[in-house]
């Protein structure tokens, strides 16, 4: 973290109407107590979470999970302000749903979840659209709280539909 990020924050605070600071979720108590200061002004903080502690702890290293469930409790007097972020790909979209309900005991603004977006070219592991609206399907029922979250869209059924002519 840069040392002077409560400078850069400030300014940032007075020149726009909000600020969202993208998070591991693994800070420490003293940098929790100054986000408490700014949190009552015009910041959000999003906080990453891939999955239960298993599987986040094998994403972002061992006892992160705890970690940021540590700081979401700590800050849960802001939980208006707390944006809790999960990007699924092949290798966490099976434990997505164990952390829907596990998320239900905790308070945040919503949870926002994106599909990963494979960049290697060649490398074909990336969760077709079928899975993920399936998955969509499978998560929103065990959400008590708001869930930022898009199907995909099927351009091969459109191409189907429209007939090739219109790629021309």
């Amino acid at each position: 973290m840069y040392k002077n990020w409560k400078v850069l924050l400030e300014y940032a605070l007075e020149k726009f109407s909000s600020v969202v600071i993208p998070s591991n979720g693994t800070f420490d108590q003293n940098v929790q107590e100054t986000l408490k200061e700014y949190l009552n002004k015009n910041l959000y903080l999003q906080i990453s979470l891939d999955g239960t502690q298993a599987v986040h702890n094998k994403i972002r290293g061992e006892g992160v999970f705890d970690r940021v469930i540590h700081n979401l409790e700590g800050l849960k007097e802001y939980a208006s302000r707390i944006i809790v972020s999960s990007t699924v790909g092949l290798h966490n979209a099976e434990n997505i749903c164990d952390l829907a309900v596990f998320l239900n005991g905790y308070k945040f603004r919503y949870w926002k979840v994106s599909l990963e977006q494979v960049c290697t070219p060649g490398f074909d592991a990336e969760m077709d659209y079928c899975s993920w609206n399936k998955l969509v399907d499978r998560i929103l029922p065990k959400c008590g709280y708001e869930v930022h979250i898009k199907k995909q869209f099927d351009f091969e059924l459109m191409d189907k539909v429209l007939g090739k002519e219109h790629l021309l």
